[in-house]
């Protein structure tokens, strides 16, 4: 089970950083867009 642990344990912590970095470019770019909105 231990050799199994380390296989189960960084594919689901790479999710969540995947999650993260995916909600942070998705909220630059509303970010982003309402700057350009707001100067049109």
């Amino acid at each position: 089970r231990d050799g199994h642990s380390p296989k189960l344990f960084y594919p689901s912590v790479g999710l969540k950083l995947g999650e993260l970095v995916g909600r942070r470019q998705i909220a630059y770019r509303l970010t982003k867009n309402g700057k350009f909105q707001d100067q049109q």
